[in-house]
C-alpha cells in the first residue's frame, strides 16, 4: 500500500472548512477502496462476470476451498501499522479543527478507528460510487453498503480480532449510542450491513435540524420563546444552582414545581449558562403506546450531537395515570449519558432512577414577578389604556392570577389573537377572555363550570356581608404577600389556599356571591356535583376529592361545594365500620383544606351540620340572612326593571307584605313575566300576586289575607 502523504501535516494540504474535511476523508477512503478493488481484480479469475454475487459458480467454491476465499484487502499492512484513513483522521485532529466530525469524536468518546468505521459506513449516503464499489468488494450486488467484515478490512482491522469486532458490537459507542445501525441481524456477524442513521448523516453534513423521531415531542413553547425568557431576581438563584451543579459534574437534576412556578424555563437558562444547548421534551405529547426507549435513545444521541442537556416534563403526566409507564420513561431518559433535568409537581421518588438526583424545590412566582413578565410579553402592543394608572389597573387582574411564565405567554398570545379577531385594541375584555380560556381545567368530570356574569353591583346584601366578601377577594389577591413573604401562616404542610363557609337559607345569595367573587378575581367558578364525588365504596370518595383538589391547585378557579354538609358533616361516634370510614373522609378533607393552594367555598343551608373542626380552618364564615324590607324593595325593582310593567305595580306593598328571599323574588318575577308574555301585554299587579301565590304553594306556605290584603279577592278570580 502506497502512503503518499507527508510525515507531518501542512496547512496547504489539509482542509479548513467542515465540509472540505468530510470531502477530504471521502477522497482518502475512495483511494483505499480503489486500491482494494485493484487487488481484488488482480486475483479474480473472472473480473468481467456481470452476474457476480447473484449465484455461486464452481470456481467460487474452488477458490474458497483451496485459497481460503478472497485474499486480504491490504496484505502488507502489518499488525503495528495503520490504514491511510486512520492516519489522516489522527493528523487532522491535531489541527483542532472545529467540525462536526471532531465534535462527534469528542462528544461520544470515539477514537480515530471508530471515526474511520463510521466514515466507511457513511460513504454510500454521501457518494453513490461507493454503492457499486462496496457491492463488488462484498461479492454481492445486493449488498451496496459496507458489511462489518468489509468495514473492518478497509480501516485495517483484523476481522478475527475480538477488540476490533467489539468496535461494532452492541455495547460499542458507535452502536449503543445510535451512530451506526446494524442491519440484517439474522445474517452471520461479519455479513451484517452497516447503516448510518439519517440524522447522523445530516449532522456530519452540517444540518442541525432535530431528528424526525423527536419532532412530535418537542416543547414548542421553549423553542418559540426560549431565547426571550427573562428571570426575575426571586428565581435567578435556581438557574445559578443548576449551572453550578452541571459544571461540577451533576448530570441528573429534578425540579419540584408548583402551580405558578417556572420549571423548564429555569432549566433552559441553567443549561445555557453552563455552555450547553438544550433539548426540551414535552411528555404531554406522549401516548401510552409511545416507544419511550426509542425516543429517549434518540434524544440522548441528539443531545450528544449538539452538546446539549435534556429537559423532560412534566413527569406527572404518566406518574398519575400509568405509574409503571411513567417510571420507565424517567428511567430511560436518566440513563442517557448527558445532563438531564426533569420537572413536575410530584416530589422526587428515588425509585424512579438508578442515579441520585439533585432535587430543587421551586416556589410560585410572586405577584411583582408576574407583573414584570406581563409587561415584557405584552411589550409595546396597542393596549387600550390612556394613563399609567389605567395601565396598572389593566395589568392588576392578570398579575393576581397564579400563572407560570408559559401560561402568561400563552394567555397574552390568546388575548392578542382575540383582539385581532375582533379588530380592536388589546383591552380588558380580550384579557378576561384569554384568562378564562387558560383556566379551563380538567374539573368538568366532577364539577359544573359557570362563567361568572355578575359583580358586586348586582348584590343586594347587608353591608357587613358585602364587606366579608370583599375581605375574601383581598385574601386571594394579597395572600402571597401575607402568607408568603410575611409568613403569617407558619407550619408544616400549610398551603396558601383560601376557604370560607357561606351559611344561610336557600335563595339568600350564596351561589351568586361565589359567582361575584369569581368574576372580581377573573376566575372561573366550578360547582361540585356531589353525585359524582360521593361514592358508596370505601375510599373512592377520597380519590375523587383528591383529583378535584389536584386540579384546583393547577388553575385559577373558585370551587363551590354546594350543600357542603353532605361531605363536610360532623364526625359521629364510631359504632360500626361505616362510621369509622365516614370519619376518615372528614379527616381527609380537614387535611386538604390546610394544604391546598386554591380557593374553596362551602355553601350550606344548615350551618349546625358542619363539623366544628372545619370552622376553625376556614378563613371566613359569611352568614346570609333573609333580606329586609329595603333590600326586598331594591330586589323587586331590579328584577322587574327588565320587562314592561303597568303603573299599578305597588313595589312598596310587595316589599312590605311578602317576606321572601332574593331567590324567591327572582322566581316570582320570572313566573309573572311568562304570564305577561302569554297574553302579549305589560306586567300587571295581578300577575305578580298570582305568581306569589304559586310560589307559596311551592314552599308549602298558606296565602292569607293578612299578607295579600285586598289582592286576595283578585287572586280568587285568577285561580
Amino acid at each position: 500500500m502506497v502512503d503518499n502523504k507527508p510525515d507531518a501535516p501542512r496547512d496547504n494540504m489539509y482542509p479548513n472548512l467542515p465540509m472540505e474535511q468530510l470531502n477530504f476523508y471521502m477522497r482518502v477512503l475512495l483511494s483505499q477502496v480503489k486500491e482494494a478493488v485493484e487487488r481484488r481484480k488482480a486475483v479474480d479469475d473472472d473480473p468481467d462476470n456481470n452476474f457476480r454475487g447473484l449465484y455461486i459458480t464452481e470456481k467460487d467454491v474452488e477458490r474458497v476451498l483451496v485459497a481460503g476465499g478472497w485474499p486480504p484487502i491490504f496484505p502488507d499492512l502489518g499488525q503495528d501499522e495503520e490504514s491511510s484513513l486512520i492516519k489522516v483522521i489522527k493528523e487532522l485532529n491535531l489541527l483542532s479543527l472545529t467540525s462536526p466530525i471532531v465534535m462527534l469524536e469528542k462528544s461520544f468518546g470515539l477514537d480515530a478507528a471508530d471515526i474511520a468505521l463510521l466514515l466507511t459506513a457513511l460513504a454510500p449516503d454521501v457518494d453513490r460510487k461507493f454503492e457499486v464499489l462496496y457491492g463488488y468488494l462484498n461479492d454481492d450486488v445486493t449488498k451496496r453498503r459496507a458489511t462489518i467484515a468489509l468495514a473492518l478490512e478497509l480501516v485495517g482491522l483484523e476481522v478475527i480480532d475480538p477488540l476490533s469486532r467489539a468496535r461494532l458490537g452492541n455495547n460499542s459507542p458507535l452502536v449503543s449510542r445510535g451512530l451506526i445501525t446494524i442491519e440484517d441481524k439474522e445474517m452471520p456477524f461479519l455479513a451484517r450491513s452497516l447503516k448510518v442513521p439519517d440524522r447522523v448523516t445530516a449532522f456530519l453534513l452540517g444540518d442541525n435540524s432535530p431528528a424526525h423521531e423527536l419532532l412530535p415531542f418537542l416543547d414548542h413553547f421553549l423553542y418559540e420563546y426560549g431565547e426571550n425568557i427573562l428571570l426575575s431576581q426571586s428565581v435567578e438563584k435556581h438557574a445559578l444552582e443548576i449551572t453550578s451543579a452541571i459544571k461540577s459534574g451533576v448530570d441528573f437534576i429534578y425540579l419540584h414545581t408548583t402551580h405558578g412556578s417556572m420549571g423548564k424555563e429555569i432549566a433552559l437558562l441553567g443549561l445555557k449558562r453552563a455552555g450547553l444547548a438544550y433539548l426540551a421534551i414535552d411528555t404531554l405529547r406522549f401516548q401510552k403506546d409511545t416507544d419511550c426507549q426509542l425516543i429517549s435513545d434518540v434524544a440522548g444521541r441528539e443531545a450528544k450531537l449538539i452538546q446539549a442537556g435534556i429537559i423532560v416534563g412534566p413527569v406527572d403526566t404518566f406518574i398519575n395515570t400509568h405509574q409503571s409507564f411513567g417510571m420507565d420513561l424517567i428511567r430511560f431518559f436518566t440513563e442517557q449519558d448527558v445532563p438531564v433535568i426533569l420537572y413536575g409537581h410530584h416530589s422526587f421518588d428515588p425509585r424512579w432512577s438508578k442515579k441520585v438526583a439533585l432535587s430543587l424545590q421551586l416556589e410560585p412566582l410572586r405577584s411583582d414577578d408576574r407583573s414584570l413578565y406581563w409587561e415584557k410579553i405584552l411589550g409595546d402592543l396597542a393596549v387600550d389604556h390612556r394613563s399609567d394608572h389605567d395601565k396598572a389597573s389593566f395589568l392588576d387582574n392578570p398579575a393576581s392570577q397564579r400563572m407560570s411564565f408559559e401560561q402568561i405567554w400563552r394567555t397574552a398570545t390568546a388575548a392578542k389573537m382575540y383582539a385581532e379577531t375582533k379588530q380592536t385594541k388589546l383591552d380588558k375584555e380580550a384579557m378576561v377572555h384569554a384568562i378564562r380560556s387558560e383556566n379551563t381545567a380538567g374539573l368538568e368530570k366532577f364539577a359544573t363550570r359557570i362563567q361568572p356574569a355578575v359583580d358586586f353591583d348586582d348584590l343586594v346584601l347587608p353591608k357587613a356581608t358585602t364587606d366579608l366578601l370583599w375581605d375574601l377577594v383581598s385574601r386571594v389577591k394579597y395572600r402571597e404577600l401575607v402568607l408568603g413573604q410575611w409568613n403569617m401562616r407558619a407550619g408544616a404542610g400549610r398551603g396558601q389556599g383560601v376557604s370560607a363557609l357561606f351559611a344561610g337559607d336557600s335563595g339568600t345569595g350564596k351561589t351568586m356571591s361565589a359567582e361575584v367573587i369569581a368574576k372580581t378575581l377573573g376566575f372561573e367558578l366550578y360547582t361540585i356535583n356531589l353525585s359524582t364525588v360521593v361514592d358508596k365504596y370505601i375510599g373512592e370518595t377520597e380519590k375523587h376529592l383528591e383529583r378535584i383538589f389536584a386540579e384546583l391547585d393547577n388553575v385559577n378557579a373558585v370551587l363551590l361545594f354546594d350543600e357542603a354538609d353532605a361531605i363536610f358533616g360532623k364526625r359521629s361516634e364510631v359504632k360500626d365500620a361505616h362510621d369509622r370510614y365516614a370519619n376518615i373522609e372528614v379527616a381527609y378533607l380537614l387535611q386538604k383544606l390546610e394544604s391546598f393552594d386554591g380557593l374553596a367555598l362551602l355553601s350550606t343551608n344548615l350551618r349546625a351540620g358542619i363539623d366544628e373542626a372545619f370552622t376553625r380552618r376556614l378563613d371566613a364564615v359569611v352568614e346570609f340572612s333573609l333580606p329586609d324590607k329595603e333590600q326586598r324593595l331594591v330586589l323587586w325593582r331590579r328584577f322587574l326593571s327588565k320587562i314592561p310593567v303597568r303603573d299599578d305595580i305597588d313595589f312598596e306593598f310587595l316589599a312590605e307584605q311578602f317576606e321572601l328571599s332574593g331567590g324567591n323574588i327572582s322566581s316570582v318575577s320570572l313566573t309573572a313575566a311568562y304570564m305577561a308574555a302569554s297574553r302579549n301585554g305589560p306586567l300587571e299587579m295581578a300577575d305578580i300576586v298570582l305568581a306569589i301565590h304559586r310560589e307559596y304553594k311551592k314552599l308549602g306556605r298558606l296565602s292569607v289575607r293578612q299578607e295579600f290584603g285586598k289582592w286576595l279577592d283578585i287572586l280568587d278570580t285568577k285561580r
